[in-house]
């Protein structure tokens, strides 16, 4: 994954997380912001993570799959020195409860809570260390015959949910063509799965006040789009 797209997935999956915390009542919403949470770190580490400039304090390798070494190999590398101590704990110590928190299979609303808190530190902290500047997110989407289907945009998650629509398999194969991204359909009640995986859940939009989800005509499944590996 390039960085720009890292960063991408970084900004949606924490609105997803923020989202799911929102909204969650049982213990299985808050494990999902978890999940979540898990994911932003393995982005965010994939975002600024350089082998040859970021080393673990051992000498020793880190694994391609090892987030959390490394962000802990970029703190240390990016605040090393004594007058970057605090700061630089402050950080490792940010990434310790996220990870804490991702992992406790009897999550409760204030875990959820915590989480979202732990995993936003740790992103922000990366953010100032790199200078990224926090830009509105473009919208990611195709039109289709005056219709416009969107994965991600600002504030998607925020707008008035309308029915469902059923589309046809033309317009299917038209967002299939025109995204260049592998669209298929999943089961709604494994959205958190499907997020995992780097899928992202497809909305008609007028992207302004407004988004209802594209359903499989059975009505079980929603139309699903990933940026192919």
């Amino acid at each position: 994954m390039d960085r720009r797209a890292a960063w991408q997935r970084v900004d949606r999956t924490l609105e997803e997380m923020r989202r799911n915390g929102a909204a969650g009542t049982a213990e299985e919403h808050f494990q999902t912001v978890g999940l979540l949470g898990r994911e932003v770190i393995i982005s965010v580490a994939q975002a600024v993570f350089d082998s040859q400039r970021h080393k673990r304090n051992d000498g020793k390798d880190i694994s391609a799959t090892d987030a959390s070494g490394m962000l802990e190999a970029f703190f240390e590398s990016e605040l090393a020195g004594a007058s970057n101590e605090e700061a630089r704990r402050f950080a490792k110590s940010a990434l310790v409860l996220a990870n804490a928190l991702q992992h406790r299979r009897t999550a409760t609303s204030k875990d959820a809570q915590l989480c979202e808190v732990a995993v936003e530190s740790v992103v922000r902290a990366v953010e100032t260390i790199v200078g990224r500047r926090r830009n509105e997110p473009e919208w990611d989407g195709v039109e289709v015959e005056g219709r416009y289907f969107a994965w991600s945009g600002p504030n998607l998650h925020g707008l008035q949910d309308r029915t469902g629509v059923v589309i046809s398999e033309q317009a299917i194969h038209v967002i299939r063509v025109t995204s260049r991204m592998n669209v298929t359909v999943g089961n709604r009640n494994r959205l958190a799965h499907h997020f995992s995986e780097g899928k992202l859940q497809v909305f008609e939009t007028d992207r302004r006040t407004w988004r209802r989800e594209v359903i499989a005509a059975d009505g079980n499944a929603v139309l699903l789009i990933q940026r192919p590996q």
